[in-house]
């Protein structure tokens, strides 16, 4: 071979290298997008695909399905807590007396994205609530509540379902009968004074 041809093969090479190279970033430039500080995704504006190589390449990995992709993601924090303030549990609670008539079961997500998850409220065995919601982002924080009759004593579950009926998380608490007021006994009656004695 004449040194020439050595030329082409290695510019082609070269080229193709480049091109692979080019697609790459493109790729992961296009995939990674800006995350803003409230945790929603920003928008970015498209990037123009390199140009075509002399070989074909590897097609890319097929994404997840939803239920693969739930199994992915994590539930970073699962609790039950008298009140939810400012997007945040106020306590951690694993017993409630039934003087207690609301209890709010909390939840932060990491990476289940355009998934709807169920809060399902069991009592004692027995469904009593279940409460979807849409994950808009790749951390995000919901919470449902369940008012409680007194009569309702036992264990109450909250379960994190997925779309495909997967129990991601699940969480406990007794409920219990408020511990009886102590009996308020009157104070004793102060004793008479003796009699002064008489002259």
């Amino acid at each position: 071979m004449t040194s020439k041809h050595h030329a082409n093969d290695r510019t082609r090479t070269g080229l193709r290298i480049a091109c692979r190279a080019g697609l790459a970033l493109v790729l992961a430039l296009g995939l990674a997008g800006p995350v803003s500080a409230t945790g929603e995704l920003e928008e970015t504006p498209p990037v123009a695909a390199p140009p075509e190589p002399a070989e074909p390449m590897a097609e890319p990995a097929p994404m997840a399905e939803p239920a693969a992709a739930a199994s992915q993601g994590q539930v970073a924090r699962a609790q039950f807590t008298r009140a939810v303030e400012e997007r945040e549990p106020t306590d951690q609670l694993a017993d409630l007396s039934n003087d207690v008539r609301r209890v709010f079961f909390f939840t932060e997500f990491v990476q289940h994205e355009g998934l709807t998850l169920t809060h399902r409220w069991e009592w004692n065995g027995q469904v009593m609530a279940e409460v979807p919601f849409q994950v808009n982002g790749p951390r995000w924080r919901v919470w449902s509540s369940k008012a409680l009759e007194p009569s309702w004593l036992g264990t109450w579950k909250v379960s994190i379902v997925d779309e495909a009926g997967m129990v991601l998380e699940t969480r406990s608490f007794e409920y219990a009968a408020a511990a009886p007021a102590p009996e308020m006994t009157p104070p004793a009656s102060p004793s008479p004074s003796p009699a002064p004695p008489t002259p």
